[in-house]
């Protein structure tokens, strides 16, 4: 991460919307009614997706990607003006919400003011025609940064232009643009903004070594670190859905969050997520029973930034499209929205954000994590496998639902991660009562067994 990053981000709740989709109405106007309700499940940054322009030629849908920008510094006239906007900048400000606004600096539309009075800036085939690395992007043309140019003048610009409003920027596929670029845009922004965050939006493995083999550039995470403060988990993504599927063991998972803890320094901020606008929604994945429930959990208890995706916490199950009016199904009849403020309370508490995570596994499903602060450990068990609580919505309205206990862990023979980890769990729990933080609920350890009921357990013992 870049040297001058906080380490308090790992405290942090940040929510996704997109103007469009958030509200039948679609603007910023309509959007403000709703901040309050976001700021009560512990939301500290409102992650903003594009609101700009959008470009005509080779437009996908009916209204089109907003990341196929046709110009950079105005307002989609579908979500309003300037002074809508400025109004909704203002209600989040008097709520206490920092924005973060989408950059789409890797490329536009063809059709972009970009394009068409600059085509110099963009990169060229062999045959000099423009286009993009990514085949199925076929609405947008990629922008040229290969070497230090106007085009890094006229960027820094737009980013100066938007830093007056707003209070970081999450920079869409960032690892594609070339990172002197963005060391010089975070360095200028820095002179006339102080407390600002910068996300990359980092690619996944599998794109990264696409890249590669085709000698196109595409930066590590370690890369970016050094101009962001944040990186997406893209880097073990597809061994979280591996893992959900079954395709990999729940150990070899937890071993490549573990691999992130030895790879990066060690107040690295990732992005933690179990869904975003790009990926399958965590209600398709788990159902909206006690499954969603503890894969939510722990992503909540991993060290990191935790993004939540508009309609998560009304349990949408539906993936919407970013090219259509697609508006989010808010009566879905599942409402976990107190379930997720209070994950919420428990991550900001700062002893045990700052430090490493050590992974522990039970049996193929049962994950137990622990967290050390200074007078205390903080513990979480999380049941990952099948639902054992049902998948009802009626079930998933009361995150203290009761069900028959169904699972035994003994954490006797709790299997680490790495042997190189002290992990003092077995040591450590004397038999007796605990309570557990997500829910106020008592419950027992007895002869080094915890008996789950299917709800995910946070607690926490003196050291």
């Amino acid at each position: 991460m870049a040297d001058d990053t906080r380490i308090d981000l790992r405290q942090k709740i940040m929510y996704c919307l997109f103007i469009r989709n958030f509200t039948a109405e679609g603007t910023f106007r309509a959007a403000i009614p709703e901040l309050a309700r976001i700021k009560a499940l512990g939301v500290y940054y409102l992650f903003v997706q594009p609101i700009y322009p959008i470009g005509k030629e080779k437009r996908k849908g009916t209204l089109g990607s907003p990341y196929a920008i046709r110009d950079y510094m105005a307002i989609n006239p579908e979500f309003g003006g300037m002074k809508d906007f400025e109004a909704f900048v203002e209600a989040c400000r008097e709520l206490g919400l920092k924005i973060v606004l989408d950059i789409v600096f890797n490329h536009t539309s063809p059709d972009s003011d970009m394009a068409i009075f600059h085509p110099e800036m963009f990169y060229r085939n062999a045959k000099g025609v423009p286009r993009n690395h990514a085949g199925d992007w076929s609405d947008v043309v990629d922008l040229d940064y290969r070497e230090r140019s106007p085009l890094w003048d006229v960027q820094i610009k737009v980013l100066l232009y938007w830093a007056k409003y707003v209070d970081g920027f999450r920079c869409d596929v960032g690892s594609l643009v070339n990172k002197d670029f963005w060391l010089e845009a975070r360095s200028a922004v820095a002179k006339v903004k102080k407390d600002f965050v910068w996300l990359v939006e980092s690619v996944h493995s599998s794109m990264k070594h696409h890249c590669h083999e085709n000698e196109i550039y595409c930066a590590s995470d370690g890369e970016m670190y050094q101009a962001f403060d944040m990186t997406y988990d893209y880097d073990i993504y597809e061994q979280f859905y591996a893992a959900v599927d079954g395709e990999i063991s729940l150990k070899e998972y937890l071993h490549a969050l573990y691999t992130q803890e030895i790879t990066y320094p060690a107040n690295y901020v990732k992005l933690r997520m179990v869904e975003n606008h790009d990926q399958k929604r965590a209600a398709h994945l788990f159902g909206t029973g006690s499954r969603l429930r503890n894969w939510t959990a722990m992503i909540y208890f991993i060290p990191g930034t935790t993004l939540l995706f508009m309609g998560q916490e009304r349990g949408v199950a539906h993936e919407p499209s970013l090219f259509d009016k697609d508006t989010v199904d808010w009566d879905t009849g599942v409402d976990i929205s107190d379930f997720l403020t209070r994950l919420g309370e428990i991550v900001r508490e700062e002893p045990f954000r700052h430090s490493a995570v050590n992974y522990g596994v039970y049996g193929d499903d049962i994950a137990v994590l622990q967290l050390d602060g200074a007078k205390e450990r903080m513990y979480g068990i999380f049941q990952l496998g099948a639902d054992s609580a049902g998948d009802s919505p009626a079930e998933t309205v009361d995150p203290a639902v009761t069900v028959a206990p169904t699972v035994s862990v003994d954490l006797a023979s709790l299997e680490k991660i790495s042997p190189a980890v002290e992990f003092s769990v077995k040591a450590e729990l004397a038999d007796g009562d605990y309570v557990n933080l997500i829910t106020d609920r008592t419950f027992r350890i007895e002869d080094r067994k915890i008996a789950l009921d299917g709800e995910p357990i946070i607690f926490k013992v003196p050291k």
